[in-house]
């Protein structure tokens, strides 16, 4: 198994600070990450609003912590293909990887949030397309020497990408996926490692099924190297059980509060063709409590012991590779946000690891 740090902060600034005292305490806690042995550090990409809206550029957030650590692997969770040209994100990618000595790792996705689309003025019907023609500009500009491209969205002529990436052929590359089938499907198919949200899943069982796509889809394609999969989990590691729920159940609805803004401020409907699985999102979001995400084993709250047991099933049962934790949600002091990051390194992970 492989550790790391994810980062989707639901930014309060009277919890957090200012934004520039929140951008201090994000690279303190890349410095600690790399202090305490996690292998990596991942950054979300949210624009218009506070749910990952105040490191909304991953790649810029990630400079400030590659010029603070040496090991730590600096990785974006998921940088949002659709959204900007493919040319200016492939060269941002490849600074980023020399700056840091090549210990950049690239997710990638569509979005889901129809008020992103709607503010930088494309349309969402436009999303599967304008990834898919992206992803291949960044994945040729990385490789070739001079490359021209004459695609629906975009066109040019025999440029040449400087710089390249440090990384060869490129930066590894992490394909999210959530609630639409194709997307675990399309992930096996071109051999990407593959990220999932357990928190928003309804169930473990349901999870798996749509992983068993994944696999299928990886060993369809021929592919020789190990499939990847990525899962990330709210954490909140103490020994204190007996009022867990009063310790932890408001601020997981305050979490979910932050989730369903974007989504309440929707106007019109997602592409049915692609986003059915996207339908109701805020019915389904009722489920987004204390009951759901700890008793569904769906979160790691609890004992070490606990969240150790949560891992191995999700192992066991789903086939997750790496697993990536989230210590900060719900408006949780930094202390607390440190603590879960020290528990989890020196408590959970051994036994994680023991009971391989």
């Amino acid at each position: 198994m492989r550790w790391g740090i994810h980062t989707i902060e639901d930014y309060h600034e009277e919890t957090h600070g200012s934004l520039p005292e929140f951008y201090d305490k994000l690279v303190a806690r890349a410095v600690l990450a790399e202090e305490l042995g996690y292998e990596s550090f991942w950054l979300t990409e949210h624009h218009f609003h506070w749910l990952g809206g105040a490191h909304a550029n991953p790649l810029v957030a990630l400079s400030a912590i590659a010029a603070r650590t040496r090991k730590l692997r600096l990785g974006t969770a998921v940088t949002l293909l659709p959204y900007r040209h493919p040319l200016l994100v492939a060269e941002e990618i490849a600074c980023l990887d020399n700056l840091s000595h090549g210990r950049v790792d690239v997710g990638i996705g569509r979005g889901f949030f129809k008020i992103e689309y709607d503010g930088l003025g494309i349309s969402m019907a436009e999303s599967r397309p304008r990834f898919t023609e992206s992803l291949e500009v960044l994945r040729r500009v990385w490789t070739e020497h001079e490359v021209t491209h004459k695609g629906r969205f975009f066109q040019f002529e025999d440029v040449e990408l400087v710089p390249k990436p440090v990384q060869k052929p490129h930066p590894p590359i992490w394909a999210a996926a959530t609630a639409t089938p194709e997307s675990y499907a399309n992930a096996g198919k071109l051999g990407f490692a593959v990220m999932i949200v357990p928190y928003i899943a309804p169930s473990v069982d349901e999870l798996k099924q749509r992983v068993h796509l994944y696999f299928e889809a990886f060993r369809t394609a021929g592919h020789r190297h190990q499939p990847e999969v990525l899962a990330f989990f709210m954490v909140y590691v103490t020994d204190d059980t007996h009022d867990l729920r009063a310790q932890i159940a408001d601020r997981i609805r305050a979490y979910g509060q932050v989730n369903e803004l974007p989504e309440r401020k929707m106007r019109g409907d997602r592409d049915p063709a692609q986003y059915a699985h996207f339908a109701n999102l805020l019915e389904k979001m009722q489920y987004f409590n204390y009951d759901s995400l700890h008793g569904g084993n769906k979160a790691l709250f609890g004992t070490p012991q606990h969240c150790a047991q949560v891992l191995d099933l999700w192992r066991r049962e789903v086939g997750i590779t790496c697993t990536t934790i989230m210590p900060s949600w719900g408006g949780l002091p930094e202390a607390i946000v440190h603590a879960n990051m020290r528990r989890f390194a020196r408590e959970v992970i051994p036994l994680t690891e023991a009971a391989r």
